[in-house]
């Protein structure tokens, strides 16, 4: 009997560890872009800038040059990728990518270490990196030309902003969710034998 129980605890407990709570975080900004990439217009495109990070890199207690309370990413590990359908993909290399959260005045933004495009929503106000949150609309505050390797973006105008950061809760897979169950299952029927 104790093996019985001993063993559904097992099978439980692995079914639970198998869901592993990820390393890296992910942020993204997408929407719609127009401007000029190495001289060539474009117009109304849409794109992505993103980030992934590891979540250790995560620093709570403000960013770099500013007393506010919020957190930020600068990691010597991960770039910024910044995507325009159509247009061109470009990679600021690590260790010049950062992204931060300034909660004292709800801005959030991209950065080489002086941030190049910025952000606002009210939720930022409680919003820390290292936790999710779901595609959110947001309002540009601030953006600058800039340069990722021999990539130019200039005289850039942004319109439909969604910002998306850290990761979901991950969702049991079924063979994960079928060994709970049969660890449940095992605890229900070795207490029936009691």
């Amino acid at each position: 009997m104790k093996k019985q129980i001993t063993l559904a605890i097992l099978t439980v407990s692995a079914a639970l560890l198998a869901q592993a709570t990820p390393t890296d975080v992910t942020f993204t900004l997408s929407g719609t872009v127009s401007g000029f990439h190495n001289g060539t217009t474009f117009s109304d495109s849409a794109f992505t800038m993103s980030m992934s990070a590891p979540l250790s890199s995560i620093a709570p207690s403000g960013y770099p040059g500013v007393e506010a309370a919020g957190s930020y990413v600068w990691t010597p590990t991960s770039g910024i990728t910044f995507d325009v359908t159509g247009v061109g993909t470009s990679t600021l290399a690590a260790p010049d990518a950062g992204i931060f959260n300034n909660q004292s005045v709800a801005i959030a933004g991209f950065g080489n270490p002086i941030d190049f495009l910025d952000f606002k929503n009210s939720t930022f106000t409680t919003y820390n990196l290292g936790d999710y949150l779901a595609a959110t609309p947001v309002d540009l505050v601030f953006s600058e030309d800039f340069q990722f390797g021999s990539d130019n973006w200039t005289d850039l105008t942004f319109s439909g902003l969604f910002f998306e950061g850290g990761n979901p809760a991950p969702t049991p897979e079924p063979s994960t969710l079928a060994l709970a169950g049969l660890g449940i299952a095992g605890l229900a029927a070795a207490r029936r034998r009691k």
